[in-house]
């Protein structure tokens, strides 16, 4: 599953990725009961932002291709840390 585009995409893939049915359960749980596809979708879609990028040495297209995908680089990141908070 591809990161979403829309709204109505980006509500889609929440509840794909999160499994908002086990609730009830714990961390272990959420974990276990997600969509692995989309999980390793949203992990690598954060971290082509960080991987192998040296903030001393990273050009300014590194750094401007990061600041004009911040809004998708952001959503990756909460969707990566909201089973931790929820």
């Amino acid at each position: 599953m591809s990161p979403p585009q829309s709204f109505e995409e980006d509500l889609a893939f929440s509840k794909t990725l999160h499994n908002h049915e086990s609730e009830h359960g714990g961390l272990l749980a959420k974990i276990t009961s997600k969509d692995k596809e989309a999980f390793e979708n949203v992990v690598n879609n954060y971290m082509k932002y960080w991987v192998d990028k040296d903030p001393m040495t990273e050009s300014e297209e590194t750094k401007e291709a990061r600041r004009s995908n911040y809004t998708n680089m952001t959503n990756a990141y909460y969707n990566i840390a909201t089973d931790f908070y929820e």
